[in-house]
């Protein structure tokens, strides 16, 4: 299968690079998922699960934060303040991100993790 080249920055490190079939990521209308010759686009990114497929085969889980991804030229990129896999999040501090929020499908890594609700700022009327 085709592939592109990917690249997670979260605020504190680099959490992947590298060539992926495929990248979904959550976004405030829903997923998208991206594959190799996508059209390019630019969305915003809302807290919640990113799911990727490496171009080897191996699938990456990790709960990221708000932010944007970007795809150009077959190359994406996803730039978000936190990503996070799921063996690496304390349950107590995922649960104080704040509530009411809401849990991920039943067959999701992340099924135990509630992600707090994204909020729009109140529109300016000067």
């Amino acid at each position: 299968m085709a592939s592109f080249h990917l690249k997670i920055i979260a605020s504190d490190k680099v959490f992947f690079n590298g060539e992926a079939e495929s990248v979904t990521v959550p976004a405030p209308d829903g997923e998208y998922a991206f594959m190799a010759h996508h059209d390019d686009l630019v969305l915003a990114v809302v807290p919640g699960e990113l799911r990727c497929k490496g171009a080897d085969g191996t699938e990456t889980y990790a709960v990221v934060g708000s932010g944007f991804a970007q795809m150009v030229n077959n190359r994406a990129v996803v730039l978000v303040d936190t990503a996070e896999r799921p063996e690496d999040i304390d349950e107590v501090r995922g649960r104080s991100w704040s509530a009411p929020g809401r849990r991920c499908a039943r067959n999701s890594p992340f099924r135990n993790i509630i992600f707090p609700r994204h909020r729009w700022p109140e529109p300016f009327h000067g």
